[in-house]
Formats: structure tokens, sequence, C-alpha cells
């Protein structure tokens, strides 16, 4: 057991459960651009995940959505696997551990800033992954109370203190990906503008601090 997970057990008798302010349910169908450089985005599709899978996750709430820019035929999905509690177990899965199960190959990964729309930037995990002739590229982070958090560790050890200080360990994944059937530099591109676009929505669903 790691540290994190052994301190996360020791406090699981402690009892809490935050809820989100809003239902993923309700997240917009159309995005619209946040500047002159940034598209807009519309819902083409929603994917279900089966319930084998969701409890192997062991989310509270998520969504699987695929938008499509006004500048782009290149479509990237959104899924966001929020946890209101991460005690007894319930963590979030890392994106790293899952892939090799899914029988996709990492051919690179590292991290990657994301400037947003209001002048700050945040810290992304990039991968680059493939499965025979499929190659995708996702861009993921932990959202840990209001916190975008790109490490794996540094994710556990945010939520570990939060549950000593604030008996608060909810948090969410956040992972965009996209077919790379362009160049991958037009595919990132293309993720980039999505989360500048996203990102002050995701303040009104996620809690904070």
């Amino acid at each position: 057991m790691s540290a994190a997970a052994f301190y996360l057990h020791r406090f699981a008798s402690a009892r809490e459960h935050t809820p989100l302010p809003q239902s993923l349910s309700l997240f917009p169908a159309e995005i619209s651009s946040v500047d002159r450089d940034s598209p807009t985005w519309r819902l083409v599709g929603d994917e279900e995940i089966d319930n084998h899978t969701l409890k192997v996750l062991g989310v509270n709430q998520y969504l699987v959505k695929n938008y499509l820019s006004d500048q782009s035929a290149q479509p990237v999905q959104l899924y966001i696997g929020y946890y209101a509690s991460q005690r007894s177990g319930a963590t979030i899965h890392s994106p790293k551990n899952c892939l090799p199960g899914g029988g996709w190959e990492v051919i690179s990964s590292n991290t990657r800033k994301i400037d947003l729309a209001n002048g700050e930037a945040i810290e992304v995990n990039q991968y680059i992954i493939q499965k025979d002739l499929d190659r995708q590229a996702l861009l993921y982070w932990y959202h840990s109370q209001g916190a975008p958090i790109a490490g794996e560790y540094r994710s556990r050890f945010h939520t570990v203190l939060s549950a000593i200080k604030r008996n608060r360990t909810d948090g969410a994944l956040i992972r965009i990906s996209a077919p790379v059937t362009v160049s991958l530099e037009e595919t990132i591109k293309q993720e980039a503008h999505f989360i500048r676009a996203i990102y002050p929505i995701l303040q009104r669903f996620l809690p904070g601090e």
C-alpha cells in the first residue's frame, strides 16, 4: 500500500461526500470561443460507459462527450470522471495505468503548458498512444478542489493533505483525446484550443476550495 493510500485509508472513518455544484449532465452542448483565435465547439455525440467499467472506475459522476469545432473536421473527446470522495479504495484511475490494459502502446509522454484565456497557464500530461494503425493524442490532468495538477503523486499528496486538514478528498480526472488524422502538431493545437474554451466552464461544474 502506498503512503497516500495508507493515509486515505487511515482517515476513511471520517465521513465526507462533496457534491458537484451542477450535474455533469448539464454540461453545455455548445462552447463559445474565448478569444479571437479560438473556435466555437458543438456537441456531436455522447458516449456511455458500461456498468462493469463504471464499477471498476468507482466514479460518482462522469461524462464522455465528442465535440467538433467550426475550424476543423477533427472531433475531440472530453472525459470527466468525478469522485465525491476518494476514501476506502475509490480513487482516481491514472490513464497511464489503464492504457496498456486497453491494448494501447504509449509512444511518448511528457508535460505541456496550456495558456488560458485569462493569461494564466496550467500544466497537463501529454501522451501519444497507438493501437494497430490508430494513433491518438491525450491531454489530461487531475482537478483537485479547484487546483489543476498534472503529476499523479502530487495529486495524491494534495488529496491526503486535504483529507487531514479539511476532511475533503473529492477530485476529478479531466481527459481530452483526439485521433491523429492530420499532423500531430495540429491535433494537439486543437486540443489546446478546446481546453482554453472549457476551462472557465469547469470552474462552474467542479467544486473549488
